[in-house]
């Protein structure tokens, strides 16, 4: 996690704006209309979110985490009795609004 220090002098002003690169859809184009504009910040995006983040994903709940814990425990179990080791696993299946101060 961040430290007070690290928070302050945190600058996120390049999440605010994306590259767009103009993509030749012929070759050797030479007129704007030859061209396809493509923002990278999708491509970046994409690997940022993990395909089993189920907040703020668009077609999936957050009640997914669940089918996901218990796979999780499955193999846990799996591994235990083939004495290869095992994980600790926490799921945070709260919202920011779930409580009342």
């Amino acid at each position: 996690m961040f430290s007070d220090h690290d928070v302050q002098h945190l600058n996120i002003d390049c999440v605010n704006s994306t590259t767009i690169v103009l993509i030749p859809m012929i070759k050797n184009s030479r007129n704007m209309s030859h061209f396809k504009p493509i923002s990278l910040f999708l491509t970046v995006l994409n690997v940022c979110i993990n395909e089993a983040q189920s907040a703020f994903v668009p077609g999936k709940m957050i009640i997914d985490n669940v089918l996901i814990a218990y796979e999780m425990f499955h193999a846990l179990k799996k591994k235990k009795a083939r004495k290869k080791g095992s994980i600790a696993l926490k799921l945070d299946m709260s919202k920011a609004y779930d409580g009342v101060e």
